[in-house]
C-alpha cells in the first residue's frame, strides 16, 4: 500500500503524463508492490507503437523504453539531459523527462513515415 507521498506522486505522474500525450497514451497495466516503502510499475503504449515502463521507488522514477526485447533507460538513448534521483520526481522535471521522451518517439515515428 502506498504512503500519502506514494499516492501523490503516482497521481502527479499519471496526471502529468496524460497532460502531455492525451489521446496518444494507453495504460497497459499499474502494480503496487508490496514492499514497506512506496513502489510501483506503470507500463504504457504511446501513439499505438511505443512501450514504455515507468517505475517508481522511494520518490524516485525511471522512464525505459522497450527495444530489442527489453526495456532500456531512457538516460541509455540520448544524449540529453535525463532527471535522475530524488530530482527526477519534481513535478518540472517529470514534464522534463517526459518531453525527451516525447521527442525521442516523434523522430523514430518521423523515420518510420
Amino acid at each position: 500500500m502506498l504512503s500519502k507521498e506514494g499516492i501523490e506522486e503516482y497521481k502527479l505522474l499519471k496526471e502529468t503524463a496524460l497532460e502531455i500525450w492525451q489521446q496518444d497514451i494507453e495504460f497497459l497495466s499499474e502494480e503496487v508492490l508490496d514492499y514497506p516503502f512506496d513502489r510501483f510499475k506503470i507500463y504504457f503504449q504511446l501513439y499505438g507503437k511505443f512501450r514504455i515502463y515507468l517505475g517508481y521507488d522511494r520518490s524516485i522514477f525511471a522512464l525505459k523504453l522497450w527495444e530489442e526485447e527489453q526495456y532500456v533507460y531512457l538516460s541509455r538513448i540520448t544524449s540529453e539531459h535525463i532527471y535522475k534521483g530524488f530530482e527526477s520526481t519534481k513535478p518540472e522535471n517529470i514534464r522534463h523527462n517526459y518531453l525527451v521522451l516525447d521527442k525521442i518517439l516523434k523522430e523514430r515515428l518521423g523515420k518510420a513515415l
